[in-house]
């Protein structure tokens, strides 16, 4: 991963895994705020938003790990 010459800590995300943490965290706020407004009666707190932060969350980690380790 790292070249001899780079002395660097820590590399950059690479773009696609960045582009897809951003999309999942996007998706996760608009959903979430969909449950909010639509559905929970505007509980931030209730079960579905806190599911769907939480998958929504995982998810981009997920994918974003799987491109680095690629």
């Amino acid at each position: 991963m790292f070249k001899p010459q780079d002395h660097r800590l820590v590399e950059p995300l690479p773009t696609p895994a960045l582009i897809i943490l951003l999309g999942a965290w996007t998706i996760m706020a608009l959903w979430a705020g969909a449950w909010n407004v639509y559905l929970c009666d505007g509980a931030w707190y209730t079960l579905p938003v806190i599911f769907t932060y939480l998958i929504a969350w995982v998810v981009g980690l997920a994918l974003a790990l799987y491109l680095l380790t690629e």
